[in-house]
């Protein structure tokens, strides 16, 4: 049995010089099912990591620590944060940089939608 989930993007586009926002809906294959809940994967890897959550087993160790985690990536996120303070997602327009993507891309967005741009960029995110 193949499970579809629904699956929801947002696009803005310039045309003709004016700005548009698009809502994109359409149907993604997640064949490897949960046995538990029934939610759907793209992949086996996906599906354990998630089996893991309801089990409670932690696979990724962490060899400074007692930590463990669920996920490669939480781990490596751990590490980061608590061991070597690596940041390795660095802004173009200031000195800023994170542990995490995300936050990088939020401080992005933040940086392009301010009038006074660089400028507060860096006052904000020097300190």
């Amino acid at each position: 049995m193949h499970i579809f989930w629904i699956v929801h993007r947002s696009v803005t586009f310039i045309f003709q010089g004016r700005p548009y926002k698009c809502n994109i809906l359409y149907l993604q294959e997640r064949p490897h099912k949960c046995n538990i809940c029934d939610r759907g994967f793209k992949t086996v890897a996906s599906l354990q990591n998630h089996i893991n959550t309801h089990t409670g087993v932690r696979p990724q160790k962490c060899k400074e620590c007692d930590a463990a985690f669920t996920t490669s990536g939480e781990l490596v996120r751990h590490v980061r944060y608590r061991h070597t303070f690596e940041k390795p997602h660095k802004c173009t327009e200031c000195d800023y940089a994170s542990v995490e993507l995300s936050k990088l891309k939020r401080h992005m967005r933040w940086v392009k939608k301010n009038d006074e741009g660089l400028d507060v960029c860096v006052i904000l995110y020097k300190k």
